[in-house]
């Protein structure tokens, strides 16, 4: 099986640098089988009278899917480039959601849990700093996973980014997210972006990945999913990726890409 990457962003969100093109002509030289493209999604927040600035818009949804097509057209038979969203766990926007993954012939959504209830009105998550905000991070992803939409949890460890210790609260809620993908076979997401981001001083808490969440994961035997979440071509990175999957297996872990 060769490499395959599902967590690819691209400059619509508003913090990624370089063309699709770059990305899949990466992917390619660095020798992956499957470059997957799972940008974040758009809402239809224009209704609502407020524009994101970390996000597609909703006029350019069509824009992304056409360029992708256009690529995987390109590199059919050479590389194989998936179609995907990263997406909240907004149960108000979900209808929409359906009808656009539909429309557009999308291959598959990634659940990316960033804010708590909205992002209008919500906390961000990767700020969260209280149990509270824990408890409501597993509720609103527990509500994602049950539609069924979901082929993974992305970095579902994200929440601790600035907790400054693991503690009950912590191992609590890591346990409820590791119950709730057991029972419903899902994989989780390690997320490599929260290296570079570590590196880069972006992170003052515990960060992602948690070692401590992820020793409780091992226990679980889960499903896992190595994802770059790539927002600069230069992070595709064959070396990178097989040594961070190369110490889960030597570890034990299922991984399954």
């Amino acid at each position: 099986m060769g490499l395959v990457n599902y967590h690819t962003h691209t400059t619509r969100c508003q913090h990624a640098v370089g063309t699709d093109r770059e990305y899949v002509e990466r992917a390619f030289s660095e020798g992956f089988s499957t470059l997957g493209f799972s940008d974040h999604t758009p809402w239809p927040y224009e209704k609502e009278g407020f524009v994101s600035h970390i996000r597609m818009r909703e006029d350019e949804l069509a824009g992304y899917v056409s360029s992708l097509q256009t690529l995987r057209e390109e590199y059919l038979g050479r590389m194989d480039v998936k179609i995907g969203l990263e997406c909240e766990a907004f149960p108000q926007y979900f209808p929409w959601l359906r009808n656009e993954v539909r429309k557009y012939g999308i291959n598959y959504l990634i659940l990316g849990n960033h804010f708590r209830n909205d992002e209008m009105h919500g906390l961000y998550f990767g700020h969260a700093v209280k149990a509270d905000a824990l408890s409501a991070y597993v509720r609103q992803m527990e509500a994602a996973v049950a539609t069924g939409m979901f082929f993974y949890i992305a970095h579902p460890d994200f929440v601790f980014s600035r907790y400054p210790l693991f503690d009950a609260d912590c191992e609590k809620a890591s346990r409820d997210m590791c119950d709730l993908a057991s029972s419903n076979d899902i994989p989780l997401e390690y997320n490599l972006s929260g290296i570079w981001k570590r590196q880069e001083g972006e992170i003052s808490g515990l960060g992602y990945p948690c070692r401590p969440f992820w020793e409780i994961a091992h226990e679980y035997n889960l499903k896992v999913i190595v994802g770059l979440d790539a927002h600069d071509p230069r992070r595709i990175s064959r070396a990178f990726f097989c040594a961070e999957m190369d110490n889960l297996r030597n570890e034990g872990f299922n991984v399954i890409n």
